[in-house]
């Protein structure tokens, strides 16, 4: 739970650091959560078809200290194809017979 700061106070903040975190880095505000609210990483870690999502099921903040928040990480098969096979061109139909225009005289 972030506190004491001039964004997203008693919410989650779900950050990304350069260097996986490891090391001084640039790093990016993905979103800020309240209870009930979700975020979804497609492809998490490059999984293939593997998304992650984060949803924030409480915060407390006034009967603890420090605050916390309780959320749940799950793992779902992605509704999209991340590389989908293009579709085959369609095939040229034979009913229509072909019409020439009359040659000159």
């Amino acid at each position: 739970v972030n506190s004491d700061n001039k964004q997203a106070d008693n919410l989650v903040t779900l950050i990304k650091a350069g260097s996986n975190g490891l090391s001084y880095s640039q790093s990016w505000l993905l979103a800020t959560l309240d209870q009930g609210q979700s975020y979804k990483f497609r492809t998490w870690k490059g999984m293939r078809r593997r998304d992650l999502i984060i949803t924030v099921n409480a915060i407390d903040v006034t009967n603890s200290n420090p605050g916390y928040a309780d959320v749940t990480l799950k793992y779902i098969r992605s509704s999209k194809k991340n590389n989908p096979k293009p579709k085959p061109a369609p095939s040229p139909t034979a009913s229509s017979p072909s019409i020439s225009a009359p040659s000159a005289p």
